[in-house]
């Protein structure tokens, strides 16, 4: 097995080969340095890296030229450090190659000699050796490699002869053995193993060859790849076509004996699949499991397929347009299917059309006992995440329950408020990566009822969710209480939170607000805004409006819109779970209370002059300055 760790001056690479080798179970360890200590700043580099490895069992064999002469202690783990110097000092040194074609000759004897003493060689290398990933032709009955293709229109029939494909003349490449658990994201070719099999021309994939002037040209290629035993358990997104657990898309090569568990989504293209966008040639002995999304041909094994044999999946799909299946969106006119199962409960087969021994449905429970289905399809995570941290994970079988008791709330965030995407903790069913979801609260809310001229007779200030409405109801000795309901709350669930409250009074200037105490009312601060009179409360409760009492003892009379006596505290009611926080009045509310107290204060240390008039028998008294002015 090789590693190739490459990187720029200083950035690590050395630490990081070093922590593949630890994590080998091979012995002895051999660190193989090329580095000649040239100078005070060489010798300095020598020095760190030998401080580095202080302590992990490194054996430590100082080469500078002819690495092919190195005897090693045969089955170790070797680090080769590094291709750069070794190959300076095979073209510089007095004791190297000296040329250009004989260093290089001289590192790739090197590295071979290496190889064959060594099980794992971790090293800076720019080539892969083809001998490497030969294998054998193998034939349709073997399940551990790709199958013939046949024709669409006999999709499931039993083939008459077996198909046999020679490998070994045209395998240039393979990726085997690799696992992904991070997120992978991008635009266009996005796989959780590879992005992309194909040949690129030139670096602009979009414009790989540019003709100039009356030329003309053949291009002959005969290019295959193999991706076997590899594993996705990340989230795959992409933004446009071709997006699959393993690989975007193949224009060439097989996918064989590949997992994939983690969701794989493109957000606005099509061409999404549990293993593969899209591919032309062959995938074989591969288990999909999980959310599969995208506009168009979307399916569990291969968004658009050729040839799909042996494989399995268990899929959630979500395609907005034409072309999904459990097991493929679509298949070339030259492809085939044979061996596929799916479970039953979602879209069909291929195309949402199932094929009896080529896409066929079953319960899960027999799903699941089919030989070699691995156990990941028994055995689930249910993860609870809020903006990338992982809040809470729960392992789960089919059909288990989650206990609501075990659910986190969702992290406050200033100015929002989160919940959990909708979702069965009842009957869990495969694995779910829950991302929270936050929305911003609403800020204010008015009253149905409303006065002649169409005004809100109540308007409240606070958090709200979209749902809830501000409901009016008679309060004690005349009061009015005031709510914020929501439909289908839970009757205990309650939600307090600071208010701030107006309601509609025609004379707010002389008005006093009153909140019910349980024992009677009691007089509050209270401002004026417009036609409002605003005050602030704690949780839920019962207020009233009252007219100012004056210093004689005589009552301004008071008019309050529509007959309003009182309004009462918010209850604001969550669905689901009973919630509670505190806050404080807005800061503009507690401005306006205190000046509304300035004025009241002045207004009483300064009487207002009085004087009476005649309105034919009846005399009125009204408020006038001390020259009798109104």
């Amino acid at each position: 097995m090789f590693t190739l760790v490459i990187g720029g001056a200083a950035s690590g690479k050395s630490e990081y080969a070093e922590e593949l080798i630890l994590a080998s179970p091979l012995r002895p360890r051999i660190y193989i340095a090329t580095m000649e200590p040239f100078g005070a700043e060489g010798q300095a580099r020598i020095a760190r890296h030998r401080e580095l490895r202080r302590g992990k069992g490194f054996q430590t064999v100082e080469r500078y030229t002819g690495i092919a002469g190195l005897k090693l202690p045969a089955g170790g783990a070797v680090l080769l450090e590094c291709l750069g110097n070794l190959a300076a000092n095979e073209l510089y040194s007095p004791a190297g190659a000296g040329t250009a074609e004989g260093a290089a000759s001289a590192v790739a004897d090197g590295v071979d000699a290496l190889l064959a003493q060594a099980k794992v060689v971790r090293r800076c290398i720019n080539e892969l050796r083809d001998d490497l990933f030969r294998y054998e032709g193998i034939t349709v009955e073997d399940a551990s490699d790709e199958a013939a293709g046949g024709d669409l229109e006999n999709l499931g029939a039993e083939q008459p002869q077996e198909a046999y494909y020679d490998t070994t003349s045209f395998q240039q490449g393979k990726i085997t053995l690799c696992i992904n658990q991070g997120t992978v994201e991008a635009d266009t070719n996005v796989g959780g193993i590879t992005g992309l099999i194909a040949t690129e021309y030139d670096f602009d994939p979009e414009d790989d060859i540019t003709l100039t002037g009356a030329e003309s040209f053949r291009i002959e290629q005969s290019v295959k790849a193999v991706v076997r035993e590899s594993r996705n358990l990340g989230t795959i997104t992409g933004k446009k076509d071709y997006v699959g657990g393993v690989v975007g898309k193949a224009d060439f090569g097989a996918v064989v004996s590949c997992e994939s568990y983690g969701a794989v989504e493109s957000t606005g293209g099509s061409f999404v699949g549990g293993i593969a966008g899209s591919s032309d040639y062959c995938v074989r002995s591969c288990y999909a499991m999980g959310p599969v999304s995208g506009e168009t041909y979307v399916g569990g094994i291969a968004g658009r397929g050729c040839d799909i044999f042996y494989s399995y999946a268990y899929p959630e799909i979500d395609c907005s347009g034409e072309r999904a299946g459990s097991v493929a969106g679509w298949l070339r006119e030259e492809g085939i299917l044979w061996g596929n199962y799916y479970v039953r409960g979602n879209v069909p087969g291929v195309d949402s059309v199932g094929y009896e021994s080529g896409a066929a449905p079953l319960p899960y429970e027999e799903f699941c006992r089919l030989e070699g289905v691995p156990e990941a399809f028994s055995e689930f995570t249910v993860s609870l995440q809020a903006d990338g941290w992982e809040l809470a994970s729960f392992r789960c079988a089919y059909g288990d329950a989650i206990d609501g008791s075990l659910i986190p709330q969702v992290p406050e965030k200033e100015g929002y408020y989160g919940t959990w995407p909708d979702f069965d903790w009842d009957f869990v069913t495969g694995n779910q990566v829950l991302e929270a979801r936050y929305e911003r609260w609403v800020t204010s809310l008015a009253s149905e009822e409303k006065d002649a001229e169409g005004r809100p007779l109540v308007l409240v200030q606070g958090e709200f969710l979209p749902e809830s409405r501000l409901k009016l109801e008679q309060g004690p000795e005349g009061g009015t209480r005031l709510s914020v309901w929501l439909d289908g709350r839970e009757p205990d669930s309650v939600y307090e939170s600071g208010l701030l409250v107006r309601a509609l009074c025609e004379d707010a200037e002389h008005t006093t607000v009153e909140l019910w105490t349980g024992n009677g009312y009691q007089a509050v601060e209270s401002s004026t805004v417009g036609s409002y009179v605003e005050f602030s409360m704690e949780g839920e409760g019962t207020f009233r409006l009252a007219p100012v009492e004056e210093d004689n003892g005589k009552l301004v009379a008071i008019a309050c819109a529509g007959g309003c006596a009182a309004v009462a505290a918010l209850l604001i009611l969550l669905i689901g779970k009973a919630r509670k926080r505190r806050g404080k009045p807005g800061r503009k509310g507690m401005e306006q209370q205190e000046k509304s107290v300035r004025k009241r204060k002045k207004r009483q240390e300064k009487p207002a002059g009085k004087r009476m008039r005649q309105t034919g028998e009846e005399a009125v008294g009204e408020e006038g300055d001390d020259k009798g002015n109104i």
